[in-house]
């Protein structure tokens, strides 16, 4: 006997299914003939093996028919529990695309001016995740609405895109700061020319800039205590509430290398609670 189960692919790969048999008389009404199960009504062969599934134990109950208006008529059904094996595919899909996203964070600590090295990684992340995409859509069940691997993939190819445009938006800040500070200098080496600066026999002022501040110091002229020479690091604590001050191009990769594992680890929270529990 062969039968067809009718299974929903919106939870794949974390599916659970149950594939129900029922068996009614349609010669004989309630009055004239009534099945039931036996104890052991039910007995399996141990070599029985359902791919991609495991196979519980069969549950038996009685069953009222609606169907047709045969309620009339006794009924029995039978249930088989199918839970689809999650191994294979945590191997294939979730673990090798989480290794992709991780492996794109990496350019966050590649300096913005390698710019072959950071395009690379950051394409290299794209198309694998999209070769994943195609591979996937040939094992996923078809069906009208999106899978949870669908879901899966497409956040991990989001991530990687972002890391792309992270660069992107990088490249093109330090463009426009390297334009803006050519014709500062192109400026003062005008106003050098034309007389405006004073002599030579005057101490000449020079411009300190450390973190985003502005300091003048006069040349022979002993520093002040608002002077530092010397480069202060600040600690992680402060490092971390000034991780949204961007002064520079420079500093999106440094907030980024907080925001991206952050987001990422929310979406696994969210993802897994959502499909296993």
């Amino acid at each position: 006997m062969t039968f067809i189960c009718h299974m929903s692919s919106g939870r794949f790969p974390m599916d659970s299914h149950l594939c129900s048999l029922m068996m009614q008389s349609l010669a004989y009404p309630k009055t004239e003939m009534l099945l039931s199960w036996d104890e052991n009504a039910i007995l399996m062969r141990e070599d029985i093996h359902v791919p991609t599934f495991h196979l519980g134990t069969p549950l038996v109950q009685k069953c009222e028919s609606s169907e047709f208006h045969m309620d009339d008529f006794s009924c029995l059904e039978i249930l088989f529990p199918l839970d689809r094996y999650l191994s294979k595919s945590f191997l294939q899909i979730y673990l090798t695309s989480t290794l992709v996203v991780l492996l794109s964070w990496i350019s966050f600590w590649i300096n913005p001016r390698s710019e072959p090295a950071r395009v690379t990684i950051g394409m290299t992340s794209v198309l694998t995740i999209s070769t994943q995409v195609t591979g996937a859509m040939t094992t996923i069940p078809a069906g009208t609405n999106a899978s949870a691997v669908d879901v899966w993939l497409a956040t991990c190819l989001l991530f990687v895109f972002a890391v792309l445009i992270e660069f992107a938006a990088v490249s093109y800040g330090n463009n426009k700061l390297s334009k803006l500070q050519g014709k500062s200098q192109d400026s003062k080496q005008n106003q050098s020319n034309s007389g405006i600066k004073n002599d030579d026999s005057k101490d000449s002022s020079m411009v300190v800039m450390e973190m985003g501040q502005v300091a003048e110091v006069s040349q022979g002229a002993p520093p002040t205590s608002n002077d530092s020479y010397v480069h202060y690091s600040p600690g992680y604590c402060k490092r971390l509430r000034n991780c949204f001050k961007v002064n520079e191009p420079e500093d999106m990769d440094h907030c980024c290398r907080i925001l991206f594992p952050t987001a990422f680890i929310m979406f696994n929270l969210l993802y897994w609670c959502a499909y296993m529990l």
